[in-house]
């Protein structure tokens, strides 16, 4: 796996006489299970969703075992977009109720023996999970509708704006990269720069609310005993 790339679903895939990693037996079994807890028959239109999904409890299970917490920055920030693209996929596939935190039994059944620790953190892996997902669906839907009208309201235009977003981003909890992917499908692509212009006022605001607030709130004579 170090040396040459071939990672567990390459020689899974090599062993299994199929060059499409999931085909192999770990993500079919987590396709399955995706139907299953979603709902919805696996198909020509929906595989690429159970695909997503499979892939994404997968790596988000592992990432939680590992000390890791959704969060708007770092290694957490990484979690919480897995999360939210396979939740947005489950939206896709017409499943209004939280799901993915009912697919870790499933990832336990393919993966808990071989990695201990995944049987180790299970409950709080889904406890994380859940709470994740319910945040992120009281937002998703008022999230997509917005960005679905903005593009009703276009007739010529196939520029998404940057303006609107922002907002999405700001209001909603949408990152950019979570519209560009809603937008892909659609045939329409973001106006980055006047996105990068409404982040940046952002921060400056943030910055001069801030700037000297700490030095307000000394007490001089505290400071001099």
């Amino acid at each position: 796996s170090i040396d040459t790339g071939m990672g567990l679903e390459r020689i899974s895939a090599v062993l299994q006489g199929t060059h499409d990693n999931y085909e192999i037996d770990l993500f079919k079994n987590l396709i399955n299970a995706s139907s299953e807890v979603t709902k919805t028959k696996v198909n020509q239109i929906t595989l690429k969703s159970h695909r997503v999904i499979a892939d994404h409890i997968r790596s988000a299970a592992f990432l939680i075992s590992e000390g890791v917490l959704p969060s708007n920055e770092g290694r957490g920030y990484v979690l919480r977009r897995i999360l939210r693209r396979a939740i947005r996929h489950s939206n896709i596939l017409g499943c209004k109720e939280i799901f993915m935190h009912n697919l870790v039994p499933h990832l336990m059944n393919e993966m808990g023996d071989a990695y201990p620790i995944l049987k180790d953190e299970e409950k709080t892996i889904k406890s994380i999970i859940q709470d994740e997902e319910i945040k992120f669906k009281e937002t998703l839907e008022r999230g997509l509708n917005l960005l679905n009208n903005e593009i009703k309201s276009k007739k010529s235009s196939n520029i998404f704006s940057g303006k609107k977003a922002f907002e999405l981003y700001d209001t909603y909890g949408f990152p950019l990269d979570l519209t560009q992917d809603v937008l892909k499908g659609k045939g329409w692509s973001v106006d980055v720069k006047e996105f990068d212009k409404e982040m940046e006022k952002q921060k400056t605001k943030a910055r001069k609310a801030w700037s000297g607030t700490g030095d307000k709130g000394l007490n001089t004579k505290t400071i001099s005993l």
